[in-house]
């Protein structure tokens, strides 16, 4: 997992990966980063509550807009928590 992050960094794959090996929460619930001030290199500890409906994405608008079905089919159709 570590030698994929690694090699495909910057592609938009690390999402896929970790929720895809169900490993989002563990590995990325906790990270540290830079501060937030231009210049400011003093590292900070961010925690994140991933809850179990982040590991599926929202339905575009666009998408459940254009469905020929009525209101209450597009309401289930939604990924639960969106």
């Amino acid at each position: 997992m570590a030698e994929r992050s690694r090699e495909y960094y910057g592609e938009g794959y690390r999402w896929y990966d970790l929720v895809r090996t169900q490993k989002w929460n563990e590995l990325a619930s906790s990270y540290r980063i830079g501060g937030s001030n231009y210049g400011d290199h003093t590292p900070v500890t961010v925690t994140r509550t991933i809850q179990p409906y982040h590991y599926l994405r929202p339905i575009p608008q666009v998408q459940l807009d254009r469905m020929d079905v009525s209101a209450d089919v597009k309401a289930t159709y939604q990924n639960p928590g969106y």
